[in-house]
């Protein structure tokens, strides 16, 4: 890290100034900080540059905090992808089963034409007896 911060010092020294760029270094602990840092060239009135004038803003936290936030991004994406795939299953078991219903129903109404047609033609009465009531009553030809 020295030798970078020796070879920007460098630079700015012969008139490339760093602004606002975003740097790790490491701390006391060897804890990883974050430093948006600036450096200029000084200049003496005759315009000269005679040295170079710096700062360093800790923005650890902040860091810190677009991880976190980075991380929750994916997390949520995860999420949104799992759930997507789980919607598009059940729909895809929806649409059978709305598939099957379709075929059911046109098969009972083959049943219930079939079973009119031979109420209608029968020459003989038909009757429906409901047990439970214990009554019975005439199916009438249409």
């Amino acid at each position: 890290m020295a030798e970078q911060f020796w070879a920007d010092d460098q630079k700015v020294i012969r008139g490339e100034p760093v602004i606002n760029r975003e740097e790790f270094v490491l701390d006391e602990q060897g804890r990883k900080c974050w430093l948006l840092t600036s450096k200029l060239p000084l200049r003496d009135q005759a315009g000269k540059i005679i040295g170079l004038v710096g700062i360093g803003r800790n923005i650890t936290e902040r860091k810190q905090a677009e991880e976190a936030l980075r991380q929750s991004h994916d997390e949520l994406e995860k999420r949104v992808t799992e759930r997507t795939a789980e919607l598009a299953g059940a729909n895809a078991i929806l649409q059978q089963q709305i598939a099957e219903r379709k075929r059911i129903e046109l098969v009972l109404d083959r049943e219930r034409l079939l079973l009119r047609t031979l109420v209608d033609n029968l020459p003989d009465a038909i009757y429906a007896k409901d047990t439970a009531a214990g009554r019975r009553w005439p199916i009438p030809p249409t």
